[in-house]
């Protein structure tokens, strides 16, 4: 997780011209990037995601349930994959992105959500277990 790449990055669609600039901690890569006002019915269940309290509590109980489930936790997630770039899609809190990250394992670690609290919380996460930022 390189934070220095992310300030100084962005992106050019070349088939409608649309850039694509750093927003605060991560890369804003939606529709809506750049647009001051901008409306569309949104899912309840895409929009559940970007709240706040859901980015907050996703670690503190409702990652739990996917274990309850029979999901493979982090660790056997792990264990899949080494060497190269790794990218996290849809990461969430940042729960395996920091796993990863913390493990020299990877030239680099990507992580990527559709929610901007999140990855913000992502972020949070990474200052909190002094994730390294140079991956």
């Amino acid at each position: 997780m390189n934070l220095p790449a992310i300030y100084r990055s962005g992106f050019k669609c070349s088939k409608c011209n649309k850039s694509f600039t750093s927003k605060d901690v991560f890369l804003d890569l939606t529709v809506t990037s750049g647009i001051k006002e901008y409306s569309e019915l949104k899912p309840a269940r895409t929009e559940l995601f970007r709240s706040p309290l859901v980015s907050f509590l996703y670690e503190r109980g409702w990652r739990q349930n996917f274990n309850r489930s029979g999901f493979p936790g982090r660790d056997e997630e792990f264990q899949s994959v080494a060497g190269g770039i790794l990218v996290d899609v849809s990461c969430g809190s940042g729960l395996f992105s920091r796993k990863f990250a913390s493990s020299g394992a990877y030239s680099s670690v990507i992580a990527l959500d559709f929610s901007e609290n999140m990855l913000r919380q992502c972020y949070d996460y990474i200052k909190q277990e002094e994730t390294p930022m140079n991956t």
